[in-house]
């Protein structure tokens, strides 16, 4: 289909952040708050899930060789990329 990709957003477990996916990235939100706490440029995300405390958000997304996996982290208020892994050959 063409047009704008939909949208994905996931609230964590305790309520209070939320992870918005738009075409521009994935933006953080606290939802006390009314600015974004920070935006990760990956537009391609092919799967994100908060763990049991809400405190860190998982992300796949492709990488440069193929899937990449990272973590966002509400203390740290960054996205520190684990593995970009290599994409089996045929």
């Amino acid at each position: 289909s063409t047009g704008s990709p939909a949208l994905t957003a996931l609230v964590n477990p305790t309520g209070d952040l939320l992870a918005l996916q738009t075409a521009a990235g994935l933006a953080f939100y606290d939802l006390a708050l009314p600015a974004p706490l920070g935006v990760f440029t990956a537009t391609q995300l092919s799967e994100m899930q908060w763990s049991p405390d809400g405190q860190w958000l998982a992300l796949v997304f492709p990488g440069t060789t193929g899937n990449a996996v990272a973590l966002w982290g509400r203390t740290t208020n960054r996205v520190q990329v684990l593995a970009d892994m290599v994409e089996a050959g045929h």
